[in-house]
């Protein structure tokens, strides 16, 4: 993508990536989740470019500035139940690594309590 596309087609784009992301946090693909956090890295600039010739065109109480905001905050509003979501995937993981954590612990414990000691060389006197 480079700047000349209309502002509206990049923003479709991120709002794939953007939805892409949700998916792969659900999945914890976080491969995925990786590129796609990438992908819109990339497309940061060509959107600032884009939305730099867009202000050129239009004033600021054209009803395609309006519409414009309405879908950056659309965009937000997705941003932020990604990053929910991402918070919410960090605590389950988190969770389950001190279970995990906590049942190693109880393991060690028993076979500490059940394995064999070695008996001392001299362990009666005759």
């Amino acid at each position: 993508m480079d700047a000349t596309q209309p502002v509206d087609v990049i923003l479709k784009e991120w709002r794939r990536l953007t939805g892409a992301e949700a998916e792969a946090i659900q999945l914890g693909a976080w491969e995925s989740l990786a590129k796609h956090q990438a992908d819109k890295l990339t497309l940061q600039p060509v959107l600032n470019a884009a939305m730099e010739l867009f202000r050129v065109r239009f004033v600021d109480s054209s009803p395609e500035i309006h519409s414009l905001r309405d879908e950056f905050k659309r965009l937000v509003a997705l941003e932020e139940e990604n990053s929910q979501l991402l918070v919410s995937q960090k605590k389950a993981l988190q969770e389950s690594k001190n279970s995990l954590q906590q049942s190693t612990l109880n393991l060690r414990r028993v076979h500490h309590s059940y394995s064999s000691r070695p008996q001392p060389a001299w362990h009666s006197y005759s």
